[in-house]
């Protein structure tokens, strides 16, 4: 080829790969400010294997229910992520999303590489567009990557198995086939293998890879039967064989489709015959992109209507089988459908007959179709294969498809911008969901909306009288407004449900610990821990129960093994920090607050105790700074104006103490120890009267509080001696 022609389409590739990366990060640009929602929690939030990387088997093997339990590339990318931003989901979605768009201009490039090869491998098969195959290239790829289709695998981070083994079984097919057209097929069958073992290390749906590069041989390459493809690319063939011997392990170890097949409530028949009408649908969604749903809660359809379906497209899938013994390019396309799609919509029967995100991979065959058929099209209408109307035709439809579908995914993006949009939109498009209503009545819960969470809770509970995890919620809900019999109700319905569910156990512990049965308390959050032991937040629950029922030694350890488990949790840094104090630690609590207030600056409550350290320490000069804090970053707290006050009287600044205490008693009339220091502020300057005045309103609602009768006499003794003095020097004056 002449040098220019190289050098032109050489620029014309980095065009349109810069296009792509264009197209696909403002598509999803909505996305990169979105929270985490949905099965992010179990897989990223409370995944504990991807916050301490080491020992890095740890990292590498999540536990159920983490999505990534089975799938360690998956895991480990996760807590590289962790490592770098901890947990903001900005960073997620930005990992996600540029591998997404790796992965369109892998899918650019392997179509490319392919159409381009067509002709020269196979003579019979040319066509005058071949010639330009970045075309339908370009379109595939920039398609593929801005279809609605694809944005519940992209948008949501707990879906990073499928976006990453989108890219290495992309990268997997690329690199066998460049290895096939290659003098020296070694090192790229190296490098597929290597990409073979992350995809399977990535998702399940890897094991379609190899299969899809003997498909892609079969047709393009071979010339002396399959046999010849294990003597000519050992190194590849040896590389596929261990990596799917490493997925059986995987599977086995992990125990993943099991437990998956075990929650599933179909059969494998009704589960295979079923997949016929969800094709048909995700056929549908691939045309009109709209009632797309992220958690579709599918009944079982009728067998009348589910066994045609199936059957016609059983019938599709053994006519791509025959086009593809035949070596007939075209069936390539079906058959990288059916085999991407097989793991998911065969005979493993999974907890949802369909789910959007399974259709990331299948979904580049579609796309493709869909170009060829278009320029096919609109080449027959012409009657000639090589007419310039035909192409500028093709490439109008085509940019306006294009145009439609980035537009759809980015309104559809919109949908992942909190949870509750999130989960409104899941169920008004599965109103059976019963998760979904659990899902939106914990969005709401979050966002201080208790009646409407309740609601939705409520409405699960209806479609599922036994739903354990509404029960739950339910429970902490009513725990958290203070309702503690409807909040003991949900929780011993759960454990009759579930006698060892250790949500269950941490929420009546919290629940008896309210109603001060300490002991029964302690019993249920052990209990709890016992079966959850990395979980911080159940292990302070425990600490705090600990410490309310007056065991400081043992609530004290119980701190320590919470902020081990997570050094972040800013109650259990708060509450340890209080501990110390409690437990007359002062050097300790000192350390600890100067330590942790470094790393929560805008957590009142530790500016406060800070000062409180100082105060313990006595120090109330460098206290005062940390009680002003505490006063700014929450105000009107009468507590903080007070303490605010106590140092400043501590530091002989008498007037503005009193200012200080005058300002907690203003929020709050009955606070009654504002009212005490501000008494003993004002004996200690000669007003004893008025520090009588100030004190007889809380002697009166408290009359059997020793510590307050003490200080009344005290302060009128001090206002006899003052009377005395006064009086003795009169008589002097009168002499």
């Amino acid at each position: 080829m002449p040098e220019p022609i190289v050098r032109h389409r050489a620029v014309t590739r980095s065009i349109m790969a810069a296009a792509i990366l264009a197209t696909v990060f403002l598509v999803y640009s909505g996305v990169y400010t979105a929270p985490f929602v949905f099965d992010d929690y179990s897989d990223i939030v409370t995944n504990e294997s991807i916050k301490k990387p080491w020992p890095p088997g740890r990292m590498m093997f999540a536990k159920p229910p983490s999505g990534t339990a089975g799938r360690p590339v998956a895991n480990v990318s996760l807590a590289l992520n962790h490592a770098l931003t901890g947990l903001k989901p900005l960073a997620y979605h930005l990992f996600d999303v540029s591998f997404h768009a790796a992965s369109a201009l892998l899918l650019f490039a392997l179509v490319a590489h392919l159409l381009g090869g067509l002709e020269k491998a196979r003579p019979e098969t040319a066509r005058p567009w071949l010639q330009e195959p970045e075309i339908p290239a370009f379109f595939a790829a920039i398609s593929w990557s801005a279809h609605p289709l694809a944005t519940s695998a992209v948008s949501l981070a707990f879906h990073r198995p499928e976006t990453l083994c989108a890219f290495f079984c992309l990268a997997t097919v690329f690199l066998s086939v460049k290895g096939f057209g290659s003098p020296r097929p070694r090192p790229w069958h190296i490098a597929a293998s290597a990409s073979f073992l992350l995809a399977v290390g990535s998702k399940e749906t890897a094991v379609a890879a190899p299969f899809m590069v003997l498909a892609l041989w079969m047709v393009l390459f071979q010339e002396k039967g399959l046999s010849a493809f294990f003597r000519q690319y050992r190194t590849l063939a040896v590389g596929f064989a261990a990596g799917l011997a490493a997925l059986a392990l995987l599977v086995a170890a992990s125990g993943a489709w099991g437990r998956a097949s075990a929650k599933s409530e179909f059969t494998v028949f009704q589960y295979a015959v079923s997949q016929g009408l969800v094709i048909f649908r995700y056929l549908r969604l691939f045309l009109v992109p709209t009632g797309l749903c992220a958690d579709r809660a599918d009944l079982l359809p009728p067998l009348s209507i589910s066994l045609p379906a199936a059957v016609m497209v059983g019938a599709g899938a053994l006519a791509a089988l025959a086009a593809l013994v035949k070596r007939r390019p075209l069936a390539l396309v079906p058959a990288w459908f059916f085999l991407f799609l097989a793991p998911s919509s065969s005979l493993a029967p999974l907890n949802r007959l369909s789910a959007e995100h399974r259709m990331l991979l299948p979904l580049m065959a579609l796309s493709l179709a869909l170009v060829l058929g278009t320029r096919r099209l609109f080449s027959a209408i012409f009657r000639k294969p090589g007419s310039s109307a035909a192409m500028i035709l093709t490439i109008l439809a085509l940019s306006a498809w294009t145009a439609f579908l980035a537009v759809g995914s980015h309104q559809r993006n919109r949908v992942y911008e909190s949870n509750v949009s999130f989960w409104k939109d899941t169920t008004e498009k599965s109103p059976g969901n019963t998760s979904a209503w659990v899902g939106l009545g914990a969005a709401l819960a979050m966002e201080k909306r208790p009646g409407e969470a309740e609601a939705a809770y409520l409405r699960a509970l209806k479609l599922n009288p036994r739903l354990g995890s509404a029960h739950n919620n339910l429970g902490a809900l009513y725990l958290e407004t203070g309702n503690l019999p409807k909040a003991e109700f949900h929780y011993v319905r759960l454990l009759a449900i579930d006698p060892k569910n250790p949500h269950a156990l941490n929420g009546i512990g919290r629940v008896l610990a309210e109603n001060g049965r300490f002991d029964e308390a302690l019993g249920a959050l052990s209990a709890a821990v016992g079966l959850l032991p990395e979980n911080a937040s159940m292990r302070f629950n425990l600490a705090d129960t600990l410490f309310r029922a007056g065991r400081q030694e043992e609530a004290l350890e119980a701190f320590r093994q919470t902020l081990s488990l997570d050094p972040g949790h800013e109650k259990a840094n708060v509450f340890y920090g209080a501990a110390l104090i409690a437990a007359g630690q002062k050097r300790e609590a000192l350390a600890f607050h100067q330590e942790a207030l470094a790393r929560f600056p805008e957590n009142p409550q530790m500016a406060f105790n800070t000062g409180r350290a100082f105060l313990e320490a006595d120090l109330p000069e460098k206290a005062e700074p940390h009680f002003k804090r505490a006063a700014g970053l929450l105000p009107g707290s009468a507590d903080a104006e007070d303490f605010w006050g106590m140092s400043l009287g501590l530091s002989g600044r008498s007037e503005s103490a009193l200012l200080h205490h005058r300002r907690a008693l203003a929020i709050d009339p009955n606070h009654l120890s504002a009212r005490v220091h501000l008494a003993v502020v004002l004996a200690e300057t000669g007003r004893a009267d008025e520090a009588l005045k100030e004190l007889a309103p809380a002697l009166q609602k408290n009359p059997e509080d020793a510590a307050l009768k003490e200080i009344m006499e005290s302060i009128q003794k001090k206002l006899k001696k003052d009377s005395s003095l006064t009086e003795a020097g009169s008589g002097n004056v009168k002499r």
